[in-house]
């Protein structure tokens, strides 16, 4: 249910029950709905270029975010380069089984700061629940090319990552 403004109440006034489904049950619900999504940005990459390819950071999932799922996914980067996209991936590792969280990569376009303005990550739902001790990996497929000498090459990279906990 969305958040409904409260309302200024009259002395005197009967409540009903839709007052207090409106009013109440569904504030809560709400505000339930936005305390158990998490959001955490990732440094994957310092503040250099990130030149290579691979496995750039990697963490192990806490019990706080277990049975939590991966609602959405984005990648930025401190420094916009000219040269091309940067494509990053998203990898849960349990157990020894490696598998793509992302059926599409999160992309940062040449000029930009995130895939909030490129392309964001699509989340597939087959792997996008969460156990304590699954790790996640930062998988950059594509740095964006150039160097910042030639270029004035991005710099950075951050993996961000929004879980909901129920």
């Amino acid at each position: 249910m969305a958040y409904t403004t409260p309302r200024t109440w009259v002395t005197g006034e009967v409540v009903t029950a839709a007052h207090m489904n409106a009013q109440v049950s569904g504030n809560v619900a709400h505000v339930y709905a936005l305390a158990q999504t998490k959001t955490v940005m990732i440094e994957a990459v310092g503040v250099e270029e990130p030149t290579y390819a691979g496995t750039v950071h990697r963490w192990i999932v806490p019990s706080a975010l277990s049975g939590g799922v991966i609602t959405a996914f984005d990648a930025a980067v401190s420094t916009a380069g000219t040269a091309g996209t940067v494509i990053v991936q998203l990898e849960r590792n349990r157990g020894g089984t490696v598998r793509d969280v992302l059926s599409t990569r999160a992309i940062v376009e040449a000029n930009e700061y995130s895939s909030y303005t490129g392309t964001p990550g699509v989340i597939d739902s087959t792997y996008r629940d969460l156990m304590t001790g699954d790790w996640l990996s930062v998988v950059l497929e594509d740095h964006g090319g150039g160097t910042v000498s030639t270029n004035g090459g991005q710099k950075g990279l951050y993996a961000i990552v929004t879980v909901s906990v129920t």
